[in-house]
């Protein structure tokens, strides 16, 4: 008898248990294995454009009766078939936001950096709109004045009423 109620009781522990985290993992709003991936999109030759997650540079909690600000960077990268680093294009943006109820972007700007002179950089640009910063440009890669490469980098980070930027 002694022992079906400890079976009964640690079953009931089990399952109060797994209910709680399952609970718990599908409350948080935050989920780093999705938010820490990077997009790669892979070429014939063998070389990628990578975008990676979101970098926030401040990590102040939010006051839910104030204006809050935030800012963030995104980068666009390419390496070749070896996984050398190419060029990358990183764009950054400031936001504001009033937790819950509205947000804002207030700047946005962009740098390149090429680690290969075959590259050049064109068309750069980094704007804003309502809640989201916006970021192009192109690499271009030539040999003996030949383009053999293009690659075309549009990019954004939009920040919600609650402080997430994506």
């Amino acid at each position: 008898m002694k022992k079906s109620i400890l079976s009964a009781f640690i079953l009931s522990f089990a399952l109060l248990f797994s209910s709680v985290s399952a609970y718990a993992a599908e409350r948080n709003p935050f989920d780093a294995s999705e938010a820490m991936e990077e997009s790669i999109f892979y070429f014939d030759d063998g070389s990628r454009l990578i975008i990676s997650p979101v970098y926030k540079t401040d990590s102040v909690a939010p006051l839910k009766t104030a204006a809050n600000t935030i800012t963030a960077s995104r980068e666009a990268r390419v390496e070749d078939s070896n996984g050398n680093l190419e060029c990358i294009y990183t764009l950054t943006a400031s936001f504001t936001y009033t937790y819950g109820v509205s947000s804002s972007c207030t700047s946005a700007s962009y740098s390149k950096t090429i680690y290969d002179s075959a590259w050049t950089f064109s068309n750069g640009s980094a704007e804003k709109s309502g809640n989201t910063a916006y970021g192009k440009g192109q690499f271009t890669k030539k040999v003996l004045g030949i383009t053999i490469k293009n690659y075309d980098v549009n990019i954004s980070l939009s920040c919600d009423a609650y402080g997430n930027v994506t």
